[in-house]
């Protein structure tokens, strides 16, 4: 392919990528683009038809482009100092970037497509009022001027015309379909109040800052009533996508081609294969004691209050950081620190223990933040927060897991195409099979060198059932039949769970169908990759090489990180 060929591929894809981010603004809010954070997507007739022109002109040009690329793969060195680390990484070359990032765009243009013209769910889906909330949370604790709460601001003047028409998209999907869940529904209902509540603190935040957020949680609180007085009571539950759906959004937005019995049959036997590690590890610790009475010994332990989990977080992240650095595993200055903070308001039972809000790629001096779930008081959401438990938390969601990940995603943001970052569509879980995948890679990784003590390394094998019992759980819920009851007492005794946490997890799955299985088929793809390229480099490979060399891809799947090899 010629440079000029190339040239005109990576200039598409930079105009695909603020294209695409003029229509679904807030993901360009969650990538650092500030001339994103004033604007709301367009849900009017005409908003849509504008969307549904896009994605088809730019699929055929990025078809076009695809028929050029040949299957030549080079290589290049790039000098790069990322985190501490300035000896040369090696990055996807000049034809393999091009063929990539056309893939991705090919793929975005696919599923967006198909969810706003084939299984049109996109523009009716409730939860966006929630994706709204998240990131104005977002925007809220990354402001550090007056221009950053006034784009804030403007974003807030246009919720209440955003969640009428979102109110006008969710009336025509209950009359046309797909069909709405009524428990999904009724969670968003219910977490407006409290919504409404977050947006009014923020009031004396910046000078005129009041009526608008006045005026935002006025439409949170009547899109909730509009949801529960004229939706919630004509639903049922009707959360299953069937076998067609789900085997479609695997392909497309996860690239999982695998037959989805085989996946479900992975996730039996990998199950397996941890519970008999558990019961070997629960022999250790005390012989004569079973797994589930062990583990249930031990999980009464936990924090007192929210405060003081914040602090046993801080605690094992520091911890983490220590033990990476005497065991040489990643290159981190001394002076990397992890930000932990409380769940925003409104977030409700999204977050059952712990998740991450990432590091934006395109705003260096923004950091990413360990969300710590609310309690609210109440005893058994404190539970989950066990200090046995909390140190894989702490690996997976602070370090070395998603703040060290998207840490580096920002420093090496300019050495790739910028359409590696998208997601593309709220529905579409394709990029966490490498997040998600690695955040949960970095837990075995942990656990192999002996991070975790034998009562922690009890508690992660349990984390590790629990993701290998989600693939089973997830493609149960939306291809096998398994019901939500079904699936709460799966994720109960086959990952020993706690009862309530069991039951967050399988509402969880069901609503949102192929993101469970990411974090367990994503880590199997990074630990086969990982085996790959110990075998090509001939005696040389270290662990914190391939972790620097993986994480220079960006957020790509690691079947297609694999081609370069």
């Amino acid at each position: 392919m010629s440079a000029a060929v190339t040239t005109k591929v990576r200039r598409f894809c930079r105009a695909f990528f603020f294209g695409h981010l003029d229509l679904r603004p807030l993901e360009g809010t969650a990538l650092g683009i500030r001339k994103c954070d004033s604007h709301l997507e367009d849900l009017s007739p005409r908003g849509l038809w504008r969307q549904v022109a896009f994605y088809k002109e730019q699929l055929a040009e990025a078809r076009r482009f695809l028929k050029m690329v040949p299957g030549t793969i080079i290589i290049r060195q790039n000098s790069n100092k990322s985190l501490g680390n300035s000896d040369k990484k090696m990055v996807p070359g000049t034809i393999l970037d091009v063929w990539l990032d056309i893939e991705k765009v090919i793929s975005i243009c696919r599923f967006n497509l198909h969810l706003l013209e084939d299984y049109p769910e996109h523009a009716g889906n409730p939860e966006l009022a929630l994706e709204l909330l998240e990131t104005i949370a977002m925007q809220v604790m990354r402001a550090s001027k007056a221009e950053d709460w006034a784009s804030m601001g403007r974003r807030l003047d246009g919720t209440p015309d955003f969640l009428w028409q979102l109110e006008s998209r969710v009336r025509e999907r209950v009359e046309h379909g797909p069909a709405l869940d009524r428990r999904f529904t009724a969670d968003v209902s219910e977490q407006t109040g409290e919504i409404a509540g977050y947006l009014r603190s923020l009031k004396g935040t910046s000078p005129g800052f009041k009526p608008q957020s006045e005026r935002a949680a006025l439409a949170f609180e009547r899109f909730g009533a509009f949801l529960q007085g004229e939706v919630v009571r004509q639903l049922k539950e009707d959360f299953a996508l069937g076998a067609k759906e789900y085997g479609w959004r695997m392909r497309i937005g996860l690239g999982v081609t695998e037959p989805l019995g085989s996946i479900a049959a992975y996730g039996r036997s990998h199950l397996k294969e941890l519970q008999d590690m558990m019961r070997e590890t629960a022999r250790r610790i005390k012989k004569g004691v079973s797994v589930p009475a062990l583990m249930e010994s031990l999980g009464k332990a936990h924090p007192k209050n929210d405060e003081e989990a914040i602090r046993l977080y801080e605690r094992l992240s520091e911890r983490a950081k220590d033990f990476v650095l005497k065991k040489k595993l990643f290159d981190v200055p001394p002076s990397y620190r992890v930000a932990i903070v409380p769940a925003p308001p409104g977030m409700g039972e999204a977050i059952t223990t712990a998740a991450y809000f990432p590091a934006p790629a395109y705003d260096r001096s923004a950091k990413g933040f360990f969300i710590v779930a609310r309690s609210g008081g109440d005893p058994a959401r404190l539970a989950a927060h066990n200090p046995f438990h909390a140190a894989s938390t702490a690996v997976h969601e602070a370090f070395p897991g998603h703040d060290l990940q998207y840490a580096y995603w920002q420093q090496v943001a300019r050495n790739v195409s910028p359409v590696r970052h998208l997601r593309g569509d709220p529905r579409n879980w394709g990029d966490s099979m490498n997040a998600e995948g690695y955040a949960h890679y970095t837990e075995e990784l942990m656990r192999a060198h002996g991070f975790f003590t034998p009562e922690e390394e009890l508690f992660n094998l349990s984390a590790q059932a629990w993701r290998a019992a989600r693939i089973v759980v997830d493609t149960g819920l939306h291809t096998g039949g398994m019901s939500l009851k079904e699936a709460t007492a799966f994720m109960a005794d086959e990952a020993h769970l706690p009862p309530k946490v069991a039951a967050g997890e399988a509402f969880r799955y069901s609503k949102w169908p192929t993101q469970a299985v990411t974090y367990g088929l994503g880590k199997r793809g990074i630990e086969q990759l990982k085996a790959r390229r110990r075998a090509s480099q001939d005696g040389k490979f270290t662990e914190a090489g391939f972790h620097s060399w993986f994480l220079s891809f960006g957020p790509l799947p690691p079947d297609a990180i694999a081609q370069t090899l």
